[in-house]
């Protein structure tokens, strides 16, 4: 553990800029936040908006929809997005799949004579397929959400906080 004497510590005054958002000339309260139209983020397939300029970050709690938000215009209106900067919990949940398919894959017995035996090789082989699949597919799909991620973490980095009266 660290000490530090009292004679090393100071508090000095510094400067601090607040953004606040106003609406015709009124600062913009909660309520009228939440009535901002939502726009999720274009996903691969889905064109580009173009014309969006971001105006800044809010941080504010709605349930069920999110904490973090961006405010942006586009054709000279207001809009909100949720702006996402963790990993979705379905990260753990591919991993344990794999995991999943990869013990069931160790159960199944290939024993047995005709028809029954024919069913369980070809229960484990397409077992053995959809395996392959997942192992190759996954890492792809893991790193194009990881740059997702990081842009959106980019974003919160480099916007300002807009301040929202209660």
């Amino acid at each position: 553990m660290i000490e530090i004497e009292t004679n090393q510590a100071s508090l000095d005054t510094m400067a601090v800029t607040i953004q606040a958002l106003h609406v015709s000339k009124k600062q913009m309260t909660l309520a009228v936040f939440r009535q901002l139209p939502k726009l999720e983020k274009p996903e691969k397939n889905v064109p580009k908006i173009e014309g969006i300029q971001n105006w800044g970050v809010v941080r504010y709690s709605i349930k069920d929809e999110g904490e973090i938000w961006i405010v942006f215009s586009h054709n000279g209106k207001l809009f909100r997005r949720e702006l996402r900067t963790y990993p979705p919990p379905y990260y753990k949940e591919c991993d344990d799949f794999l995991k999943s398919l990869e013990r069931d894959l160790s159960k199944i017995s290939v024993y047995g004579f005709g028809k029954e035996k024919e069913r369980r090789e070809q229960e484990r082989q397409n077992l053995l397929i959809e395996i392959e699949k997942e192992k190759e597919d996954w890492p792809k799909r893991k790193a194009k959400q990881d740059a997702f991620y990081q842009s959106e973490k980019e974003l919160l980095n480099n916007l300002p906080q807009l301040f929202i009266a209660v």
